[in-house]
């Protein structure tokens, strides 16, 4: 039996070990570095994000399944089936750009919001600006939401 690894299965392992290094990194840098004041918007900026895994809903993995039958079929011999393989491509790719188009608007607009208001009804430290980075960070959020489908 051949235990040796592809190069995309290694690519794959070495991102997911280097999220948990990075990420255990962040954390030990975070309560090192800053206040405790600081520290709990930061975290707070964390836990309101995780409500963009309820906005893709995992609908991530639905189109990756069926480009990968679809993508098969356009190397067919027969040129209707190419044909109807490239157009059923194109229609799951419009219908992944406006699905992931909506979520990115619902989840910006959503969040920002809500975080908003959290944070003016919540915060305690009037010393921590967060209304530019909460906002940047909303914004980078939805972008990624939007590029979903291309990655």
């Amino acid at each position: 039996m051949d235990w040796t690894l592809d190069r995309p299965t290694l690519y794959a392992g070495a991102n997911r070990l280097w999220g948990s290094a990075a990420g255990l990194l962040t954390a030990a840098l975070v309560a090192t570095f800053f206040t405790p004041a600081l520290q709990g918007s930061y975290f707070t900026f964390l836990s309101l994000f995780t409500h963009q895994t309820f906005v893709e809903v995992g609908f991530g993995e639905l189109p990756q399944q069926f480009v990968s039958h679809e993508w098969a079929k356009t190397a067919s011999p027969v040129p209707e089936e190419r044909e109807r393989a490239n157009a059923r491509l194109r229609g799951l790719l419009w219908f992944s750009l406006r699905w992931y188009g909506g979520s990115a608007v619902l989840l910006g607009v959503g969040l920002g919001i809500a975080g908003s208001v959290y944070f003016r009804v919540f915060s305690n430290e009037p010393a921590v600006a967060w209304e530019l980075p909460w906002w940047t960070a909303v914004a980078v959020t939805a972008l990624s939401v939007l590029l979903t489908p291309w990655f």
